[in-house]
């Protein structure tokens, strides 16, 4: 990362390598266990022709990792797929949504109005049999199957501080220090029982769309204003990921800097800067429909991607 936020710590990253694992279905044994975590992502949520998101598909960037996994592990790996649109920080532990509710921007804004999460036992997709991603995430853990985790967490959390907030930088810099300090909360639980590799990741910047997508709401500022004001939010951000999760010996799929995310250079001669040429590549922020909503999440192309840098981070 190019930028250092005053929200972080300094910690080393520390890199654990993956250990095939043991047990072996062949042998009449339960086979070992990849456990994705995460949001959207993890859940593959896609735009239809229109920009309406699908929530979940078998295109996530984890889906797209499994099979390259489950070939290193002999063709006997079992995916344990956790990931829910919309998760937060907080909803991943408790099951409800508090963070960035739909309050005035000040330092009040992030613990009012709670909501359950669209994945808890009240919501429209209830998926967790104990009511909550973490919960289920340690339960699966404690089988002591599990050989890798992999978890996006953290884009949500900046989406509804964003809202909340607009650009008041203390209000923001008070919803991301509670996302950072969720976060970790929730690696002292998984690393209380799980000792094993641990991939997270940074973020793309999909804001940077609007330079070229009128459709993209920049809140009445300058397009390149706004893609330059997030961008750096995003890195800030980013670094706060990247010291959390290096503390807790959580290998950094560096997702921001494989998007090209702070580079404003024009390499192609386009006209367009080679960041907005990646976020339009590699999301719907750029629908090519006329009419169609910008969406945030990656197409098919760009969840390939992520995979390939889930891969490269683990070597």
């Amino acid at each position: 990362m190019r930028k250092r936020s005053l929200l972080v710590f300094l910690a080393t990253l520390l890199t654990i390598p993956l250990v095939p694992g043991v047990a072996s279905a062949e042998n009449g044994e339960d086979p070992p266990i990849y456990l994705s975590l995460g949001t959207s992502l993890s859940a593959g949520t896609l735009a239809d022709v229109d920009g309406i998101s699908q929530p979940f598909t078998n295109k996530s960037f984890t889906d797209r990792l499994y099979p390259r996994l489950r070939k290193h592990f002999g063709g006997q790996l079992e995916h344990v797929k956790l990931g829910c649109p919309g998760e937060t920080s907080n909803s991943m532990m408790t099951g409800m949504f508090v963070l960035g509710a739909d309050d005035p921007p000040d330092g009040n804004a992030f613990m009012n109005a709670p909501t359950p999460s669209v994945c808890s036992d009240s919501g429209p997709f209830p998926i967790y049999a104990s009511g909550t991603q973490l919960g289920d995430a340690l339960a699966t853990l404690d089988s002591e199957r599990v050989e890798l985790v992999t978890i996006d967490m953290g884009a949500n959390d900046a989406l509804r501080t964003l809202n909340s907030c607009g650009i008041n930088p203390t209000c923001i810099e008070i919803g991301l220090g509670f996302s950072l300090v969720n976060l970790q909360s929730i690696l002292v639980d998984i690393r209380a029982v799980y000792s094993g590799p641990i991939i997270g990741m940074t973020y793309y910047n999909p804001n940077l769309a609007a330079i070229v997508n009128p459709d993209v709401g920049t809140g009445g500022l300058p397009p390149e204003v706004f893609a330059a004001i997030t961008n750096q939010l995003t890195a800030d951000y980013n670094n706060g990921l990247e010291a959390v999760y290096g503390a807790f010996g959580v290998t950094v799929a560096d997702v921001e800097t494989a998007f090209d995310t702070q580079n404003f250079g024009d390499a192609d001669g386009n006209g367009v800067p080679d960041n907005v040429d990646m976020i339009c590549a590699l999301t719907d922020m750029c629908p090519s429909k006329p009419g169609a909503s910008p969406n945030i999440h990656p197409n098919p192309k760009g969840y390939l991607f992520i995979s390939r840098v889930f891969l490269a981070a683990l070597g």
